[in-house]
């Protein structure tokens, strides 16, 4: 058995850790939603959330993973157009923490989006005017050898 965590990283410091220690000495495996490379923008999409408490967070889970607690962390990126030009910043915060892995996944409408407003957002969209940049960004991403991508926007 192995435990999967998917979160936002927001929580997962030291004192919730603890918390958790019924569950140490297991196989545990995060993949944290970041969604972006800059505060600003990882702000205003993961709202509620702080930039400087997710960097914190992740170096703590980073040692974790460093002390062979933590089996396994990935990096997530949902791609849409407030963060597509971001792409490779979040490649290199990823190969600085050492993670694992990236995500790379494309934006999903679960109803939240008017039609119009997912067909901006959705830079995937090949009758977007964003796609020729943005998947030119991810076939880079996909190209690079520094890390471990999981494509999930095809």
């Amino acid at each position: 058995m192995k435990l999967f965590f998917r979160i936002n990283g927001q929580l997962i410091n030291e004192q919730t850790w603890q918390e958790l220690s019924n569950l140490h000495g297991m196989p545990i495996y995060f993949s944290i939603s970041v969604d972006a490379a800059r505060s600003e923008t990882y702000e205003k999409i993961r709202l509620g959330g702080k930039w400087d408490v997710l960097i914190k967070n992740l170096s703590f889970l980073m040692m974790l993973r460093l002390k062979g607690e933590v089996k396994y962390i990935q990096l997530s990126f949902v791609i849409q157009k407030a963060n597509y030009n971001e792409l490779i910043d979040f490649l290199n915060l990823a190969v600085r923490l050492k993670v694992d892995a990236i995500e790379l996944q494309r934006i999903g409408n679960w109803g939240t989006y008017t039609e119009t407003e997912y067909f901006e957002m959705d830079v995937l969209n090949k009758e977007n005017p964003c796609y020729k940049e943005a998947w030119k960004m991810v076939q880079n991403i996909l190209r690079q050898k520094k890390i471990t991508v999981i494509n999930n926007v095809e």
